[in-house]
């Protein structure tokens, strides 16, 4: 899970850190390690949750966004309008 404001800055969510995907369970909810706070950047806020049943490292998100989807991935997409109250 990554997420990239609208200066295309890309923060991960899943995993944190580290050069693999974390594999996902059938047996529940997996917790992120800390809470998830938007920042002060006005504009959207988009999140990306790509999967796979094969293990897959970081490095394969990255063409699948240069070149499009793979057949190996399953990508959902959301979206998130931010206001900044004044």
């Amino acid at each position: 899970i990554y997420s990239e404001d609208k200066n295309s800055l890309r923060s991960w969510h899943l995993p944190e850190s580290g050069i693999d995907a974390q594999a996902l369970s059938l047996q529940g909810e997996i917790a992120l390690a800390s809470a998830f706070e938007l920042d002060e950047t006005e504009g959207h806020e988009i999140f990306h949750f790509i999967t796979s049943n094969e293990p897959f490292s970081l490095e394969a998100i990255d063409a699948i966004l240069q070149n499009g989807e793979s057949q190996k991935f399953q990508h959902a997409v959301f979206s998130l309008t931010k206001e900044i109250k004044k």
